[in-house]
């Protein structure tokens, strides 16, 4: 590759289409010069990828899956973030105790997906996605009623373990929508 063609790569890529005009206009604007402004041109578009395919966004399907992700990781991923934390506080816990106490969340990662790929064969994925979110939304509020109560690390389990649940069943992998 030449340097003319790095500085003609760089220039469609910062000034798109007008980048071809500028050259042309310097080349003359012969026949030859347009027609391999032109054939280059199409090569160039037809090869390019868009790095993020807004036009998924069009779809609801897609649009609800990501505001599902969303409303979960604004919700139970901050929780479980802050929930060590609160561990080492509230318990007197160590952080090497505190991370084992993370394993009524963490363990349910493992299994429920598994339930959730049986279910994803009977039910549509977006039945599924609603019924994890709801899962998560309960295991959410139970931990935080448990915790505003002063509750005890067995009581707070509970509410982390429904919330694993409803996390795994958000992790698996959907069939095609229907």
């Amino acid at each position: 590759m030449t340097d003319s063609d790095l500085r003609s790569r760089y220039e469609v890529a910062v000034l798109g289409s007008r980048a071809w005009v500028a050259a042309l206009w310097d080349e003359g604007g012969s026949s030859e010069t347009i027609a391999r402004a032109v054939h280059a041109e199409r090569r160039w578009r037809a090869q390019m990828r868009p790095m993020v395919d807004f036009s998924l966004f069009r779809r609801r399907t897609f649009l609800g899956a990501s505001v599902a992700i969303l409303g979960f990781a604004s919700s139970a991923q901050v929780l479980m973030t802050y929930l060590p934390l609160y561990l080492q506080n509230a318990f007197g816990l160590g952080a090497v105790a505190a991370g084992f106490g993370m394993l009524p969340f963490a363990l349910p990662l493992f299994f429920c997906p598994r339930i959730a790929a049986v279910l994803a064969e009977r039910i549509s994925g977006r039945a599924l996605l609603a019924i994890g979110l709801a899962i998560v939304a309960l295991g959410n509020i139970a931990t935080a009623a448990l915790i505003a109560a002063n509750g005890t690390y067995a009581a707070i389990a509970i509410g982390m373990v429904v919330t694993g649940c409803g996390a795994g069943m958000l992790t698996v992998r959907l069939p095609r929508c229907r």
